[in-house]
């Protein structure tokens, strides 16, 4: 097929990829009187376009896409077919992937500034959050899980905008052509525990590679990286961290990452809301808000416009040089027929679903691995945190029993047999929770976030006749009665009432239970009382 090539009100002005079953090209829509819009076009591949299989696969992704209109999910437009041909045509984005900028700041030495790391997490967060509560025409969950966030999947536009693509291998009800069990999907080093070892996976597979991300990205290294595919698919499914990590951040951006990437997906945030709500807090606490206008700010001064004058479909695939590399991170020297099968698999859904693929795999960034078990002893953590307030807490492990304050972390725990300890953590409103904490190669960082309900406020009224002064040790001082409308928690009260014109003085301790209201008048004269009801 020569270029360009015209169908229907289609062009195809370059060709960008081509995988095993599908190829990718810029493109340009043609409307009436002269409207156009720059567009990326995924063609099945003639030879698999008489196959029915792969032409209902295609349709799936159409059928998953469609319902993810989302300014953080790249837009498919529509589904259609040139003769035999189907094709996908989608929103084409003027950017860089994530692994890019991974790439250049690496080379340049200079740190992505943490506001920009908070900000790509939060609206990959966004669009995770919309897809997993997407729901079709009759009002049933879709149960989409994109089962492959990574960097190649986040393009980061030169506008400021973060957008995930590649819902192809997306796992959802509308799936018509389901895998075999075992098969192992997404690439290797992003993958969850229980996705590395072909189990079920639901939402917080999602969430796990969203906190893969937020790992590499404040640590400016990867977290699971071996040699070869088996050693990297065991680093992830023990899903042990280093225990150094994180060391130079706060307590509570700690909590929020280790509790992401917790092995067991119980422990880990139930949802995409309740993850960015704990990384909105620690942004709002660090005073690191920014918006796309200052991201793209950032991004244009760190890939110059200069560096991109060719055609305006290199403008949008800057990465793609030559003919496409297939690199999913070092994935791909299968060891064993187990994992050659499951690697074929992958390899032949991810030929068809290379969703809005604008930017093209880069090579990997050269930085350091994590240490192996074998250059020192096995170590753990303990990270602990309150909310909606801070609480005061115990911790006994071993011999170690600490006091603290959340949010509380303590590192470099000895590993080498199994511990057990105890968290006792009490509010400042007198509520006590308290847990069986336990250690082990297996699991070796024990993250918890404890949640209190803050009790609701008890409401107390003090008249006095004629008049009075009201004295509440610590809340009010000589307030003229009447009082109406004070907001107290729960607990013991001491209420004083003062009759200066006769030097007179009431008094009586009150218990107040959360949500009650209480009422209480003194009588001033020849017979002084004071009630409270």
């Amino acid at each position: 097929m020569d270029l360009p090539y015209r169908f229907g009100r289609y062009v195809l002005l370059k060709k960008i990829a081509q995988g095993g079953m599908a190829e990718i090209f810029s493109a340009k829509y043609l409307g009436e009187s002269g409207f156009s819009k720059d567009v990326c076009i995924k063609r099945l591949l003639p030879v698999w376009s008489d196959n029915p299989s792969f032409v209902k696969m295609l349709i799936d992704e159409a059928k998953a896409l469609v319902h993810l209109t989302h300014p953080n999910i790249v837009q498919v437009y529509e589904l259609g077919r040139d003769g035999k041909t189907f094709y996908i045509s989608m929103e084409l984005v003027a950017g860089i992937d994530l692994r890019r900028l991974f790439q250049k700041t690496a080379e340049e030495g200079h740190p992505l500034p943490l506001k920009f790391v908070f900000y790509i997490v939060s609206e990959i967060l966004k669009a995770l959050k919309f897809a997993h509560q997407r729901k079709n025409e009759e009002g049933r969950d879709l149960k989409i899980v994109h089962r492959d966030i990574s960097p190649q999947n986040i393009l980061l536009s030169f506008d400021g905008q973060v957008k995930v693509t590649d819902f192809g291998i997306a796992k959802g009800i509308h799936r018509s052509l389901e895998t075999t069990q075992h098969q192992i999907k997404g690439k290797y080093a992003y993958m969850s525990p229980e996705q590395a070892r072909g189990e079920t996976v639901d939402e917080r597979t999602d969430l796990y590679a969203a906190g893969i991300l937020l790992f590499e990205l404040l640590e400016r290294k990867r977290l699971f990286d071996s040699a070869n595919d088996l050693a990297t698919l065991e680093k992830v499914r023990k899903a042990a961290l280093p225990d150094e990590a994180l060391q130079n951040y706060p307590a509570r951006l700690r909590a929020v990452v280790l509790k992401a990437l917790q092995r067991e997906k119980k422990y880990r945030h139930p949802d995409a809301a309740d993850f960015l709500k704990d990384l909105q807090q620690v942004i709002a606490g660090e005073r690191l808000e920014t918006q796309a206008e200052e991201f793209s700010e950032y991004l244009r001064t760190l890939f110059p416009p200069a560096a991109f004058q060719n055609t305006r479909a290199e403008n949008a695939f800057p990465a793609a040089t030559g003919k496409l590399r297939r690199n999913f991170s070092k994935a791909g020297r299968p060891a064993g027929m187990f994992l050659f099968l499951a690697v074929l698999s992958f390899w032949l859904w991810k030929g068809v679903f290379q969703t809005g693929r604008q930017v093209i795999d880069t090579p990997p960034v050269a930085l350091a691995s994590p240490p192996s078990a074998s250059e020192k002893p096995l170590t753990g953590s303990v990270t602990i945190d309150a909310q909606p307030k801070p609480a005061r807490g115990v911790l006994k492990l071993g011999e170690i029993k600490k006091e603290f304050v959340t949010p509380f972390q303590l590192a470099a725990l000895d590993l080498s047999r199994a511990q057990e300890g105890t968290v006792v953590l009490k509010s400042e409103w007198g509520q006590e929770k308290s847990e069986i904490l336990q250690l082990s190669a297996e699991q070796p960082h024990w993250v918890r976030t404890f949640q209190f309900e803050e009790p609701r406020p008890a409401f107390l009224k003090v008249s006095a006749r004629p008049w009075g002064e009201v004295t509440i040790p610590g809340v009010v001082s000589r307030r003229e009665t009447p009082l109406a409308g004070v907001k107290l928690q729960s607990g013991k009260y001491l209420v004083q009432v003062f009759y200066p014109p006769q030097n007179q003085k009431l008094e009586q301790e009150i218990q107040l239970a959360a949500g009650a209201q209480l009422l209480c008048q003194a009588e001033f004269g020849e017979s002084p009382r004071f009630l409270c009801r």
